[in-house]
């Protein structure tokens, strides 16, 4: 029987205001989150439990120093769970996030054969260290093996078309891009600045089919600079069927309130 799951991705900001980005969070209704720049001084790893907590839901990779991490709701088991720190050069500001991988291995709960492989990354800003992370992103695409289904989320910092979402594509699909009228732009968003480009994706490879896709809300207030990304994917194969956003939103590329998506 094929399984849909949620996978909602946002680069947080620091989670400066951990309970409003909570509510955005609780209200998409997702079943794993990929974050960026969660906090990553003495003691975050604590804040983070308690973020995922108020989400209901556990960190199965990540957080801490890396900046990065996979949450999980319950339905959802998780097998293992690792980072990857990726070298960087010299970034000219010591406060800047580390770039890296976090990295969940998951089960869906009640099945013995669902399994996929999760990764939430934050990619450099030099387009050669860029590429240098992607290269290391797919090669665990090749020794992960048995997974069959890869999701990697995250923030690109680069925009569709270069030379970052070119290697990615090699191996991987864009899922917003995927779905009619869904590809809209990720960031900047601030209350007085409104998104121009996309730098944030969900990229998914093996036996999903994307479902419905959403960059988030494009009103100001949300607490962080980008927008989040949110997919539904069904996972095993079968026929379509009505995901929980459709049966609350409506169709993709319609005219219901799926257009105002999750707000802050």
């Amino acid at each position: 029987m094929p399984t849909t799951i949620r996978v909602l991705s946002w680069n947080v900001l620091g989670l400066r205001e951990p309970a409003r980005a909570a509510g955005v969070v609780r209200r998409s209704r997702a079943d794993v989150v990929c974050l960026q720049e969660c906090p990553r001084w003495p003691g975050s790893g604590a804040v983070l439990a308690a973020f995922a907590r108020a989400v209901g839901m556990r960190v199965a990779a990540g957080g801490g120093a890396c900046g990065v991490a996979v949450l999980v709701g319950p339905a959802l088991s998780v097998d293992a769970g690792e980072v990857e720190r990726m070298p960087r050069g010299f970034s000219g500001a010591w406060w800047t996030y580390p770039r890296a991988t976090a990295t969940a291995h998951l089960r869906v709960a009640g099945s013995e054969g669902s399994t996929l492989r999760v990764s939430s990354l934050h990619l450099d800003v030099d387009e050669q260290a860029r590429l240098a992370h992607v290269d290391r992103v797919l090669a665990g695409l090749d020794a992960a093996g048995a997974p069959p289904v890869h999701v990697v989320a995250g923030d690109l910092n680069a925009r569709p078309g270069d030379a970052t979402w070119d290697r990615l594509g090699t191996r991987l699909r864009d899922a917003v891009a995927t779905v009619p009228g869904a590809d809209a732009p990720t960031y900047p968003s601030t209350a007085d600045r409104r998104p121009r480009t996309r730098l944030d994706a969900v990229l998914v490879a093996g036996a999903v089919r994307v479902l419905a896709a959403r960059t988030g809300s494009d009103r100001p207030g949300l607490p962080s600079d980008h927008l989040p990304v949110l997919v539904d994917l069904e996972i095993g194969g079968g026929s379509r069927v009505a995901t929980t956003w459709e049966r609350r939103w409506g169709a993709p590329g319609g005219t219901s309130d799926a257009a105002a998506g999750p707000t802050g």
